[in-house]
């Protein structure tokens, strides 16, 4: 379900690099975007994501206009490859987001460079 996620309907797909502690629960969470990052979680075309420690299990949580929605997905075999530079929230693209939730790395090996959108316009 979350490979697949229709990302028309999320238009920012934002990540928390580093490590974060799991064992929030979905308003641990949105404490977390709002105050930590100072963005705006009621954005209903924002989804946000966390990676623990692991990196077996990543957690998203978005506001669907009533509630709070949480996803968690936790890996059979491997792991994501979450970037571990030091916290920040960052805006990942539709290619991007799909690179990492089919196990590979959204940042280049190579200091300086960035992995190239091959669908941006």
């Amino acid at each position: 379900m979350l490979r697949d996620l229709d990302l028309s309907k999320y238009t920012k797909v934002i990540i928390a690099t580093g490590f974060t502690d799991l064992r929030l629960g979905a308003r641990g969470l949105v404490n977390l975007v709002q105050y930590r990052y100072g963005l705006d979680f009621y954005d209903r075309e924002a989804i946000f994501m966390f990676c623990g420690r692991k990196a077996a299990t990543i957690k998203c949580v978005l506001f669907e206009g009533d509630g709070i929605v949480v996803l968690t997905k936790y890996l059979k075999e491997g792991r994501f490859q979450w970037p571990r530079s030091p916290q920040e929230a960052r805006l990942i693209s539709p290619y991007q987001f799909s690179l990492l939730m089919s196990g590979f790395s959204i940042e280049s090996s190579i200091p300086g460079r960035e992995i190239p959108d091959i669908h941006a316009a």
